[in-house]
């Protein structure tokens, strides 16, 4: 699998239908093309564009899912996040079992990072590991936020070319 172009697809954590009809064919796309799809694992656009590539991958051959932290302390993290209403439970079901699932068909597909809790700093630095994995980067920026930004800018930097769609929604 050495000569696979890889895409990184990011972006916000909540997201719309239009984002997600943006997502699915820019995806397909990439996956028709042979590329595979590297992420972040996190809701939103990084769960959507890894459901769209499980579409076409089923054994998770040409995904590439990297994480802040391992995957005990990444769910843990998420339990505040639902008793706050930041994500609802079933968001949190849906990406528990779908990063459940693509290292039950693929170990490697999933990188777990040795960072002990999940913050900024581990989500940076997950960020910069998917960058410097992917050959292209598509970008979904929801309103501006800023670690689809670092990803962005961190991207430039190293040379990689990014495709940015950008939005700007109101979800009140």
């Amino acid at each position: 699998m050495k000569n696979i172009k890889w895409v990184s697809v990011g972006g916000g954590r909540k997201i719309n239908q239009k984002i997600k009809d943006d997502i699915k064919k820019a995806v397909s796309e990439k996956m028709k093309q042979g590329f595979g799809l590297v992420s972040g694992g996190a809701p939103g656009v990084d769960f959507y564009a890894t459901k769209v590539a499980l579409e076409f991958d089923k054994n998770a051959e040409r995904i590439k899912i990297f994480l802040p932290t391992s995957l005990d302390i990444y769910f843990k993290y998420f339990k505040p996040r639902i008793e706050s209403g930041k994500i609802s439970e079933s968001e949190f079901l849906e990406l528990k079992n779908q990063l459940e699932y693509i290292k039950s068909k693929n170990p490697n597909a999933l990188v777990e990072n040795d960072e002990k809790e999940v913050n900024k700093d581990s989500f940076h630095k997950r960020n910069a590991q998917i960058v410097d994995f992917a050959d292209e980067l598509l970008s979904f920026w929801v309103n501006k936020d800023s670690g689809t930004w670092f990803a962005i800018e961190y991207a430039k930097q190293k040379g990689v070319p990014v495709k940015i769609y950008e939005y700007k929604i109101d979800f009140n």
